[in-house]
């Protein structure tokens, strides 16, 4: 049979990185894009500059992609933004939008052209990234939050519409994760964070890949529309 295909956002740095080299190890085929270079070098990889926000871009991608694979098999969406934010009274319209467009537009704009492909095969399985942040409710996340919480609603009502086509729908919500991003961030604001979690330590990309794992196997096809918190309890 031939490998599997896993189409991931995001894949220049971060968790997009180490989840493609997760996949990559595990012999699928990673069809990888971020708006910058990667320098993934492996013959299970392949990687193209694209901007999700873009709907062309996206569009004419997706099918690039399937005209050389001929098929789709896994959907991770992992494009996002993580960066420090001003409270909502400082935070102008344009930083919101560009959450608004990268994270919540730019899953949508994927998801759809890759459904397409799926519905005609008749079998598929999509992962999108949330956030244990959604219930954290953290001071100076408004927008990346109230974006990843719209995810999961657009994840779960995706899920019901693909379901007939035995396409399974699911999210996986990381907790804290040290890439490029976070270490940014001061030491402070790290213990903050992780003493609003339930498991007080950083998750790792292999970590998240494990969880995305689970839910593309054949042996989880009745399993659709979950979130999945890491380091937390939800509720």
């Amino acid at each position: 049979m031939s490998k599997k295909v896993i189409v991931i956002t995001g894949t220049s740095s971060g968790i997009g990185y180490g989840i493609s080299e997760y996949f990559i190890s595990k012999n699928y085929f990673v069809e990888g894009c971020s708006r910058t270079e990667c320098d993934i070098v492996d013959n299970n990889y392949n990687h193209t500059l694209v901007d999700v926000s873009d709907e062309r871009q996206v569009r004419s991608w997706i099918r690039d992609i399937n005209k050389k694979h001929k098929k789709i098999d896994i959907l991770i969406c992992n494009a996002g933004i993580v960066k420090g934010s001003p409270m909502v009274p400082m935070l102008s319209k344009k930083e919101f939008e560009n959450y608004i467009n990268t994270q919540l537009i730019g899953t949508f704009l994927v998801c759809k052209e890759v459904s397409k492909i799926m519905i005609r095969q008749g079998i598929g399985r999509i992962i999108n990234l949330s956030s244990a942040s959604v219930n954290l409710k953290l001071v100076g996340t408004s927008a990346y939050t109230s974006t990843k919480g719209a995810i999961e609603s657009f994840t779960k009502v995706l899920a019901n519409e693909l379901a007939q086509y035995d396409i399974t729908c699911n999210i996986v919500a990381p907790g804290y994760v040290k890439t490029e991003a976070t270490i940014k961030f001061d030491d402070k604001w790290e213990q903050n964070l992780l003493d609003k979690l339930t498991i007080k330590k950083a998750t790792t990309a292999d970590e998240v890949a494990n969880i995305i794992e689970f839910f593309i196997k054949p042996e989880s096809s009745c399993i659709t529309g979950q979130t999945i918190y890491m380091s937390l309890i939800n509720g």
